[in-house]
């Protein structure tokens, strides 16, 4: 996730805007409400998400049981420890949970990216939420790579944006990232 992190500060750098990169534990409360961030990680790597995770449609929970609900048949089994993406609120289509798996092949992930305000609304936090670190290395190259359809770019410009919620579902290959995600589901609110 450190590089994650650089790669964002060589962008900013490219546009002519600074950055620091800092770890978890050097980031104080009052911090997030001063300027703009980027947390990158769930809550067992980045306690901080927490603070902004509870106003995301799309939250990674633990599942203890491992029981799995109205999740289709996917040929494989629950990833890791039994953590579940739960949809807070499903549209029509959408399923109430979504379950990283594995086969023998691939791992098939979730990540969670939201631009929310921070905690004065003066400023913005981007949050990376996967439920690993290949997952949110794909999903930081995905938001560096420009890759964002024309629809949800559009809405990013508009003046009264106050979050974007996207979902991305992607597969990689153990331990190694893969490029290649799908937006799945995506909440935009307005001010």
């Amino acid at each position: 996730e450190a590089e994650v992190g650089m790669d964002f500060i060589q962008a900013l750098n490219k546009t002519g805007l600074q950055g620091d990169l800092r770890y978890a534990r050097d980031i104080h409360i009052r911090d997030l409400g001063e300027g703009n961030y980027i947390l990158i990680g769930n809550q067992r790597s980045d306690p901080w998400v927490t603070l902004f995770a509870s106003r995301n449609n799309f939250q990674l929970v633990g599942n203890p049981s491992g029981i799995v609900e109205n999740q289709s048949d996917h040929g494989g089994s629950p990833a890791g420890l039994n953590y579940v993406f739960k949809n807070m609120h499903p549209a029509p289509g959408e399923s109430t949970q979504y379950v990283p798996f594995d086969t023998p092949q691939e791992t098939t992930n979730f990540v969670d990216l939201t631009l929310t305000p921070n905690l004065t609304d003066s400023g913005y936090v981007l949050l990376i939420i996967g439920y690993d670190v290949p997952a949110n290395e794909a999903a930081a190259r995905f938001l560096l790579g420009g890759d964002l359809p024309e629809d949800i770019r559009s809405k990013l410009g508009q003046q009264n944006l106050r979050s974007i919620e996207i979902l991305l579902r992607g597969h990689h290959f153990h331990g190694q990232s893969n490029d290649k995600l799908a937006i799945v589901a995506y909440r935009v609110t307005q001010r």
